[in-house]
């Protein structure tokens, strides 16, 4: 595993995660010459993943319009109000 003083990752944070995550290889944080911290690169997604900077998502387990109609939601809605 790479190690690296805390004063060099807090001058490169951002490239160093990147890195981690590109080459998926740990990184030890160390403080003084101990360890103090290690980063992992993510684990690998599972499933389908919802993005709010594209304009586009996956509502998952939503009501539809026939649905809140006919369990009288809106009443409900407007009772807790």
């Amino acid at each position: 595993m790479k190690t690296m003083m805390i004063s060099e990752f807090k001058a490169k944070a951002i490239s160093v995660l990147k890195e981690v995550k590109n080459s998926k290889e740990p990184l030890e944080i160390t403080l003084r010459g101990q360890p103090i911290a290690q980063i992992l690169p993510p684990k690998p997604s599972e499933g389908p993943q919802v993005r709010f900077d594209t304009g586009v998502g996956l509502m998952v387990n939503s009501m539809t319009l026939e649905d809140w109609e006919s369990n009288n939601m809106e009443s409900d809605w407007e009772e807790q109000l």
